[in-house]
């Protein structure tokens, strides 16, 4: 190099003094056959460098990747997410490593990744994505990095080191229809003779997640015990775009998730309802029929697309003039709904297949000041029956009274 000087630092590498840069210092590394290099202001912190990365060396286990581009790592990653998690879970990552990370980090190498970069990232699409978009690439670059750390190619999860940002509760979040307003979205449907009316009654009368229902096939049902059980979902994978099939069928994520789920003599008969338009769909079908046994199918007989779903959806609220939720919503409102009846959160809990309670009373804490408010009445009402006189000035037979009333 021209006109540059070149230093031999202690241990393997060199370093080269290039001026007219504002980091002319080049340090260099050559381990096992990987070539890295960092430009850095001083001598003494390039020298540093190649120190810390031949103490690294031993303990690295794939230099291949150490030296790779942020870009190439996310790929490699990725395929593994491919294979180990759901389709909707891989596709969240790719979308979120291809819009955001790779922009602005991809071309960098592993090695050169600090928790600075994670948060460049969050600042600089701090304005145009929301509050649940910004914790999504948190969570994203927190996997990846995760992932690095266990195939030994780096010792510290990087994003650890940056703060979470904080999501943002607000009626988005949490929207649900009230009673009145769910029997206004289910008449305004039967009157419009929906073909989604039975779905959406089922949806809110089962609380089942949107995979769940378009997964749900007719073995599945017991009309005996008036019962459905949930064993498996839908979900919806990348091959569409290539012309493919575009969906697979799983188990849900946990074991909580697979669940009988009790359900009542108008979801039965709704049932049975689907059970004749399904054999209308088939008979127009004809040769373009794919038999799945779907209780919800599309006029062909595979899982419904989703956005064909969303789209009819949204048209429905609107006719119906109600507030424009999403499908999932139809589960806060069935969730929310049961827990102001006054039904135990444990039983809410098993219908919805949640891990556990904790969780139940998390998403829907914001029912809890409702459900204080009934508390609130109901100790006054015991309270009501208490004697006017203290308790030690009545007589024992009096006494003997009031405890039994109570």
């Amino acid at each position: 190099m021209p006109g540059a000087k070149r230093y031999r630092a202690h241990g393997e590498g060199s370093i080269t003094v290039r001026k007219d840069r504002p980091k002319p210092y080049l340090a260099q590394i050559t381990l096992r056959g990987n070539r890295l290099a960092q430009s850095f202001a001083t001598k003494t912190e390039a020298t540093r460098w190649i120190q810390d990365m031949n103490n690294k060396s031993g303990s690295v286990s794939d230099m291949g990747l150490l030296a790779a581009s942020i870009e190439e790592a996310l790929n490699i990653w990725l395929n593994y997410v491919q294979i180990t998690k759901s389709p909707k879970t891989y596709l969240g990552y790719k979308r979120i490593a291809d819009k955001y990370i790779i922009p602005q980090i991809g071309h960098r190498r592993v090695f050169e990744a600090k928790p600075l970069d994670i948060q460049e990232i969050l600042t600089t699409y701090s304005q145009e994505a929301g509050p649940r978009e910004l914790l999504y690439i948190w969570q994203t670059a927190s996997s990846f990095f995760g992932y690095l750390v266990t195939q030994g190619v780096i010792s510290q999860n990087l994003a650890k080191f940056v703060a979470k940002p904080r999501q943002k509760t607000s009626s988005n979040d949490f929207r649900y229809l009230s009673r009145e307003q769910v029997h206004k979205f289910i008449k305004v449907a039967d009157e419009n003779s929906d073909p989604l009316v039975d779905l959406y009654y089922f949806a809110l009368s089962t609380g089942m997640r949107e995979g769940e229902i378009l997964g749900l096939r007719w073995n599945n049902v017991d009309f005996d015990t008036q019962s459905v059980i949930v064993v498996e979902q839908v979900q919806w994978t990348d091959q569409r775009r290539e012309g493919k099939a575009g969906y697979e069928f799983q188990s849900p994520k946990t074991m909580r998730s697979k669940r009988r789920i009790p359900v009542g003599a108008e979801t039965i008969r709704r049932l049975r309802s689907q059970q004749r338009r399904n054999s209308i769909f088939k008979q127009f079908a004809k040769g373009r029929w794919k038999e799945h046994d779907l209780v919800f199918p599309s006029e062909a007989g595979t899982p419904m697309e989703p956005t064909n779903l969303i789209r009819r959806f949204k048209d429905l609220l609107k006719a119906a003039e109600l507030p424009n939720i999403r499908v999932h919503d139809l589960r806060h409102t069935h969730a929310t709904l049961l827990l102001l009846r006054g039904v135990h959160p444990k039983v809410v809990s098993e219908r919805l297949g949640h891990a556990d309670i904790t969780t139940t009373l998390k998403i829907y804490s914001y029912v809890i000041p409702t459900l204080q408010e009934v508390v609130a009445g109901t100790i006054e009402d015991i309270l009501e029956k208490l004697p006017p006189q203290n308790k030690a000035d009545l007589s024992v037979k009096e006494l003997d009274t009031f405890e039994h009333e109570l």
